[in-house]
C-alpha cells in the first residue's frame, strides 16, 4: 500500500516500505523539537495520522477528527503533556501515549486498510478526554 509522508519540515514522500515508519518511530525525543514537531502519514484525501515523540511516549492523532488511541483504558483520568506542533503549544491526554512497537503496529495497520483507524483500540477526542484537574 502506498502511502505519503511528511516530516517536521512539512517535506512530503511516497513510500511503500512501512519499515522506514519504523527509523522514524526511533528517532530520539530532540529530533521532535524541531521544524513542525511532527509528522503524518496520508493514506486518503483529506485525512492524516499525525504522530510525533515526547519524552513520555508516542503520540498518534487521526487528524482532522482529533481521535488518538486511548492506550492506557483503565485510567481514571488523563493528564495534559504539551508539546508544540507547528510553533503552537498543543495539550495531548497522557493515556494516549505509546512505545515505539505500539505505535509502528497502529500506524502499519492504518496504511494497510486503507486509512481504517486500528479497532483495538478505542479511539477518543483528545479535548474531550483530557482532564486538566490535577
Amino acid at each position: 500500500m502506498e502511502y505519503i509522508y511528511a516530516d517536521t519540515d512539512s517535506v512530503e514522500t511516497k513510500y511503500t516500505d512501512l519499515n522506514f515508519i519504523k527509523g522514524v518511530l526511533q528517532k530520539p525525543y530532540q529530533y521532535w523539537l524541531s521544524g513542525t514537531g511532527d509528522s503524518a502519514i496520508q493514506v486518503k484525501p483529506e485525512e492524516r495520522l499525525i504522530f510525533f515523540k515526547l519524552r513520555q511516549g508516542i503520540f498518534i492523532m487521526q487528524h482532522p477528527d482529533y481521535l488518538a488511541p486511548l492506550i492506557k483504558p483503565a485510567a481514571r483520568s488523563a493528564k495534559a503533556v504539551t508539546h508544540h506542533v507547528g510553533g503552537e503549544p498543543m495539550d495531548v491526554p497522557d493515556v494516549c501515549l505509546c512505545n515505539e512497537e505500539v505505535a509502528f503496529d497502529i500506524i502499519k495497520s492504518y496504511v494497510e486498510s486503507g486509512g481504517k483507524m486500528d479497532a483495538k483500540y478505542r479511539w477518543v477526542d483528545i479535548y474531550e478526554y483530557i482532564d486538566y484537574k490535577e
